[in-house]
């Protein structure tokens, strides 16, 4: 009895092992085909589900020897190719997000250098404008700069101008007071008026020149005068002289154009209207009338003289007269020269 069952479970179990190996080997050739089919193309995926049943009974009391099923589809080796296939398609997905990602970073990119581009045109053209600009005030800069020059070269030749060139020669005029001393004073003259006339020739920045003056010169005469027992009348005097002296100036000044000089020399006195009876007209020995008498002298002082501007030079000057006379017959108790000093200032002309 044994026998047979063992037997017949012998033979229920081999049934079993065939029917499992057919059902297996068709599912075999299934899931190759499907297989194939999903590699062919990623999207075409199994719509068919095989059931997996897997039993064992592993209690004591239903354990048999003789007992043991076991079922196998082959559905493991299809959902490991479907998970393969789900982790591909995710990869790929991310990839494309990955890329997509990258697209829009190259466009924003694109985008910044495109803007930037534009910035860069903008300025390029600012820096066009202002380099036109430039220029033109450059130009406009050297234009002004040249008028500037040109009016300084035109200031200086202003400022240090000759009417002669250049050549040292000069003339001016200048008026003043004439202070009386000595025997004139004693006679009964004072101060009067001076004008005077100079012509001269002296190069700038050098020493030695030669200065001639023409000028008059009048007197206050006190009316009437007693001296030495006699009475005299004194009129108003004009005294007309010209004199020459040799100079010496040492220039001063940036331009050495300013001068400190000393003087000295002599000339010709014609006095006129002294009056008949005036002690003057005793003093020149006159027995005419008193209206002409030239007598000679001497004279010199010093001056200083400014450069103002071109030819013209301001100057200031004062210098001691000596006319020579013979003693009257009624003043002979004074000395018998007659002086005076004049102060002076005037302008000269280069």
């Amino acid at each position: 009895m044994r026998f047979v069952k063992f037997t017949g479970g012998a033979a229920g179990v081999g049934l079993a092992l065939t029917i499992a190996a057919a059902t297996a080997g068709a599912q075999t050739d299934t899931t190759r085909q499907d297989t194939t089919a999903i590699r062919d193309s990623a999207a075409v995926r199994s719509t068919q589900r095989i059931p997996v049943q897997k039993e064992r009974d592993f209690s004591r009391s239903n354990v048999r020897s003789d007992r043991f099923t076991r079922e196998s589809t082959g559905e493991v080796m299809i959902n490991q190719d479907s998970i393969r296939i789900d982790s591909l398609t995710a990869a790929a997905a991310l990839d494309r997000a990955r890329l997509d990602s990258v697209e829009a970073r190259a466009n924003a990119l694109d985008r910044s250098i495109t803007s930037f581009n534009d910035t860069i045109r903008t300025v390029r053209g600012e820096i066009t404008t202002v380099r036109g600009e430039l220029n033109t005030m450059t130009t406009r800069t050297a234009a002004l700069s040249d008028s500037i020059q040109q009016l300084n070269q035109r200031w200086d030749r202003f400022r240090n101008g000759s009417l002669f060139n250049n050549s040292g020669f000069y003339v001016g005029i200048g008026s003043g007071a004439n202070f009386t001393t000595g025997a004139m004073k004693d006679l009964g003259y004072h101060e009067g008026l001076h004008i005077a006339v100079p012509i001269g020739f002296h190069r700038p920045g050098t020493m030695l020149g030669f200065r001639g003056e023409l000028g008059i010169q009048t007197f206050d005469g006190r009316g009437p005068t007693s001296l030495g027992g006699s009475s005299f009348s004194n009129p108003d005097p004009e005294v007309l002289s010209a004199v020459g002296m040799v100079t010496l100036h040492f220039p001063f000044g940036t331009t050495r154009r300013s001068n400190f000089y000393l003087m000295g020399g002599g000339g010709a006195y014609n006095f006129r209207d002294i009056g008949g009876s005036s002690t003057l007209s005793d003093r020149l020995n006159d027995n005419s009338t008193g209206d002409n008498v030239t007598k000679l002298g001497v004279t010199g002082g010093a001056g200083l003289e400014f450069h103002v501007l071109g030819p013209a030079s301001l100057y200031l000057q004062s210098r001691f007269t000596n006319v020579f006379t013979d003693d009257g017959r009624l003043t002979s108790a004074t000395d018998g020269s007659l002086r005076w000093v004049p102060l002076v200032a005037g302008i000269t002309l280069r």
